[in-house]
């Protein structure tokens, strides 16, 4: 089902078509689904809070409509960095909110101060209007200050 499928990287995926079991596998069902789900979570419980973590090029962003997100992910690509959402955690809290499933703003929250306690020596940061209100200084930027990690404006 969905656990082997997300498991083995699409192998058994693979040998299902080969052998035509494909036809038979309800690939939209929420067994499935909830199987895939499971083999992800699984994943980042092995983990643990290297899922959330860009070490020495971490980059931070705030400031959704002002396209800092756009910013931070071409910089940290180009750079060979991360931000949150590009990590092995942050992916499946994106994946689970494109198959529909609320993350709640909690979760993001705790993923934002372990991301921000992984970085290590200079962070980049993106900001484009943000909030007052927002991660980047309820948590980010309070967490990066206490450890002494420099922060780079762009």
């Amino acid at each position: 089902g969905g656990f082997g499928h997300i498991a083995s990287l699409g192998l058994t995926d693979w040998i299902n078509n080969q052998s035509g079991a494909n036809s038979v596998v309800d690939t939209g069902s929420n067994a499935y689904k909830g199987g895939e789900v499971a083999a992800v979570v699984n994943g980042l419980f092995l983990g643990g809070a290297r899922s959330f973590s860009a070490g020495a090029k971490t980059v931070f962003w705030s400031g959704y409509s002002g396209g800092a997100l756009t910013e931070a992910t071409a910089y940290a690509t180009s750079i060979g960095g991360r931000t949150l959402e590009q990590t092995a955690g942050g992916k499946f809290l994106v994946w689970l909110g494109n198959k529909g499933i609320t993350v709640s703003p909690v979760v993001w929250d705790t993923a934002s101060s372990i991301f921000a306690r992984n970085a290590k020596g200079v962070a980049t940061v993106f900001l484009r209007n943000p909030r007052a209100d927002s991660t980047w200084f309820r948590i980010e930027e309070k967490i990066l200050n206490q450890r002494g990690i420099i922060t780079v404006p762009k």
